[in-house]
């Protein structure tokens, strides 16, 4: 539902205006419903509505907002098992591959032009549950005199957004982040804001997105 990178629900439409385009714009979202149809899944037939977690992102979208951290709240508070349903303007393919790294199972079916109902299912585990991993983020860290900087450029969605907020929320900082990125993380802002954390954009190559994150005061 983006071209960048952390991008998983576009914040604005494009077109002067401000009409919803047919597809924002590289990355595989679309209202089109040309070409193989998607494979229903067994679990779509017995979804439990008593263990469903709905929401409608087609106001927020609308409205020119960011839905991308309240999808993320609500896919939380989904446990093993449980469902998900989305009502969008489109195919989210972006937010389908954050969720699918979530432990999510989607499917989705295009109910009428401009209106997508999007399935979750998150996934029961599955054997032994494995030790737990060593926390780690993607990407390249190092310190300079007053900041740690990570480079999230060539990393594939969504692990630039899940990097880097993993680096904030892991400590190791000064509560002062330089990110390099490839494109504008938009997605990352409704998170920052969450966290009560600024940002300001850096001057930079043309080849690259520099950010200065400052975390609250402590």
């Amino acid at each position: 539902m983006a071209g960048a990178d952390d991008e998983a629900l576009p914040a604005k439409p494009a077109g002067g205006d401000g009409a919803r385009p047919l597809a924002c714009g590289g990355c595989g979202c679309t209202d089109r419903d040309d070409g193989p149809a998607e494979a229903v899944p067994d679990w779509r037939e017995h979804v439990d509505p008593d263990r469903l977690r709905r929401m409608d992102v087609r106001p927020v979208l609308a409205g020119g907002e960011a839905p991308f951290a309240a999808v993320m709240r609500m896919a939380e508070d989904v446990a093993a098992g449980g469902f998900l349903m989305i009502e969008a303007p489109f195919d989210p393919q972006p937010l389908r591959r954050v969720l699918a790294a979530k432990g999510f199972s989607t499917y989705g079916e295009r109910l009428d032009p401009g209106h997508w109902r999007i399935w979750g299912r998150r996934d029961e585990p599955r054997g032994r549950p494995e030790p737990a991993a060593e926390p780690r983020s993607d990407g390249r860290i190092w310190r300079s005199s007053d900041a740690v900087h990570i480079d999230v450029r060539g990393l594939e969605a969504p692990r630039p957004l899940v990097a880097i907020l993993a680096l904030i929320d892991g400590g190791g900082h000064n509560g002062h982040i330089v990110v390099h990125h490839e494109r504008d993380p938009l997605y990352l802002y409704p998170e920052l804001e969450d966290r009560g954390w600024h940002y300001r954009r850096l001057p930079s190559p043309e080849e690259e997105v520099r950010l200065e994150l400052l975390g609250p005061p402590r």
